[in-house]
């Protein structure tokens, strides 16, 4: 995977999990919201700092097998904005640990879309829209020269013309913002 589409994919989420952190269930006052994130903060920073120097000294896999447990933690504490961000590593470094990089990529956010609920699944949705949206600007040219064929089956995007992914592009990021 390409180091810019890693930078790119994780800043992305990072920003939405911090503009969204006061509406996530569970934080219903400013200053609970504030302690909380403290809170959870401190209970991860450890395992984040263990994240970025694993990755930083060029080791994916370690850093993914750190991220699994975040994610497994995250997830079974309720933590929307850790899982968020665990997601978002999650399914970058094993894009990036995988020969089929992308269609992992891609898969496991789809994976996650479908089993996510309220504000986690519109993040997840607009990170899937910009992850599509990416493979189709990187391969526009390819894309392009590709005649649109109704009645061809979705599951592989690598065969979309431009109005499928324009359409799929669209209907995520309008779902995203639905609720």
């Amino acid at each position: 995977m390409r180091p810019i589409f890693r930078v790119a994919a994780i800043t992305l989420v990072s920003s939405l999990v911090i503009f969204l952190s006061p509406w996530l269930p569970g934080n219903p006052g400013e200053e609970q919201v504030m302690i909380k994130a403290l809170s959870g903060t401190e209970q991860y920073r450890d395992l984040w700092k263990k994240v970025e120097t694993a990755m930083s000294e060029g080791k994916p896999r370690t850093a993914l097998d750190i991220v699994e447990t975040i994610y497994q933690k995250a997830k079974a504490e309720k933590e929307e904005t850790e899982f968020i961000k665990a997601v978002a590593y999650r399914v970058t470094l094993r894009a990036e640990t995988n020969e089929e990089g992308e269609i992992t990529l891609i898969t496991d956010l789809e994976k996650e879309v479908r089993d996510a609920r309220g504000p986690v699944r519109a993040v997840l949705q607009s990170y899937l829209a910009q992850t599509y949206w990416n493979h189709y600007q990187s391969n526009r040219w390819e894309i392009g020269q590709r005649t649109r064929v109704d009645n061809t089956p979705d599951a592989d995007f690598r065969t979309w013309d431009a109005a499928k992914f324009m359409d799929t592009v669209r209907v995520l990021y309008f779902a995203s913002i639905a609720d």
